[in-house]
């Protein structure tokens, strides 16, 4: 075979499988609300009120958005590092009731105190995610908030609320920035509540004291934020006690934040721990 030959031949191969690539892209819900094609910031930050049917099944609808224009996507999810291991094997499953279960034998899923974030709606955008990345989508899954180490632990009580929450927004940046510089041609949606993901807001600095997750992710890289608000309705969240609580149709970020798309998610729904409904 001559070499102008062999050169038509494997062009014409290289753009059935570009086509074929394109071809595959995943079948989304567009969200009227969202204009993805003008939000061309690496980072987008989704801050979340925890425990409610809405906020994972949005995250899901803008994440697969973005697989949609062939932008692969790091999703990062305020779940401690140490379930990544599991987290990985669940996603290299073939997602069967046993798998599940697996899962859901982790300390935060089987915690006797559940605050929303191991909901039966966050088990299901993880099983969205374990279902494009079989299909072949180039989508990565972190769990993004660190653990106390005995050094952190002795130098600073666990019990002051203020210390652990800058702690864990440190924590949370870093592990995004880390997994941006493994996969830089990937974008990243972070999931976390929303007293993480504000920047620039005073109210949140006076409180805390340090900058939150998404202050130091905007000191690091382009940054967009989308601040999420509802209708009444009622999720999963800890006061008195944990379990449904109703929620004000207001939005769920600080007044002062910084917000570029502003989304409402309408009615929500509480979504019950997930290891209580398995």
């Amino acid at each position: 075979m001559n070499s102008p030959l062999l050169k038509t031949l494997c062009a014409a191969t290289l753009g059935l499988l570009a086509a074929v690539a394109r071809a595959a892209a995943p079948n989304c819900e567009t969200d009227p609300q969202l204009q993805l094609d003008r939000i061309t910031e690496r980072v987008i930050l989704v801050g979340e009120t925890h425990g409610n049917e809405q906020s994972p099944a949005f995250v899901a609808r803008l994440v697969c958005g973005l697989l949609a224009l062939d932008r692969p996507v790091i999703l990062a999810v305020e779940r401690v590092s140490l379930e990544q291991p599991a987290l990985a094997r669940y996603l290299a499953s073939a997602g069967r009731a046993d798998d599940v279960r697996a899962l859901l034998r982790e300390e935060d899923w089987a915690a006797p105190a559940q605050d929303g974030r191991s909901s039966a709606a966050m088990l299901k955008l993880l099983e969205q995610v374990r279902r494009w990345r079989q299909a072949g989508q180039p989508v990565e899954l972190i769990a993004m908030v660190q653990p106390w180490s005995s050094d952190a632990a002795a130098s600073a009580p666990a019990s002051d609320p203020k210390l652990v929450q800058a702690r864990e927004d440190r924590g949370m940046a870093d592990t995004v920035t880390a997994a941006l510089a493994r996969h830089p041609a990937h974008s990243a949606v972070v999931l976390a509540g929303s007293f993480h993901t504000v920047i620039g807001s005073k109210i949140h600095q006076d409180i805390i004291g340090s900058p939150s997750l998404g202050d130091v992710l905007a000191t690091r890289t382009a940054v967009h934020v989308i601040g999420l608000s509802s209708g009444a309705g009622s999720s999963w969240t800890c006061r008195t006690s944990c379990g449904p609580n109703p929620v004000l149709a207001v939005p769920w970020d600080l007044p002062d934040a910084r917000i570029d798309t502003r989304v409402s998610l309408g009615e929500i729904s509480v979504s019950p721990p997930a290891a209580a409904v398995r």
